[in-house]
């Protein structure tokens, strides 16, 4: 994804995701973001959630080692369930259902909401 960040310490990435993604994807999901544009939150929903997964197993073999990183593997798993389950999250659900690019058609019409 981005060759710098295996220049960052696991430190550095535990920061990165406890000081930026975090707070990013919390804010993601309050209403404000469909307040402002109602359009295209769902999509920055659906990026964010992208990033929180790519960044993850792209760090995977650096955080793995710490004692701390069942926290943070389950806070990674909370928020995807929480993306999940959100208000107006259909195309998410269906990226989450069918991540690898299926042949499955996938309108947020079909998808099932549990």
């Amino acid at each position: 994804m981005i060759p710098e960040l295996d220049l960052l310490q696991n430190q550095e990435l535990w920061q990165c995701f406890n000081e930026v993604l975090f707070p990013l994807l919390e804010d993601l999901l309050s209403p404000d973001p469909f307040l402002r544009d109602p359009m295209g939150a769902e999509e920055t929903r659906l990026r964010a959630s992208s990033l929180l997964g790519k960044l993850f197993l792209q760090s995977l073999k650096k955080l793995c080692v710490r004692d701390d990183f069942t926290f943070l593997w389950l806070r990674v798993l909370d928020f995807i369930n929480k993306y999940m389950h959100a208000e107006q999250s259909s195309v998410l659900v269906c990226t989450c259902l069918y991540p690898y690019g299926t042949n499955l058609p996938c309108r947020p019409s079909k998808c099932l909401r549990t």
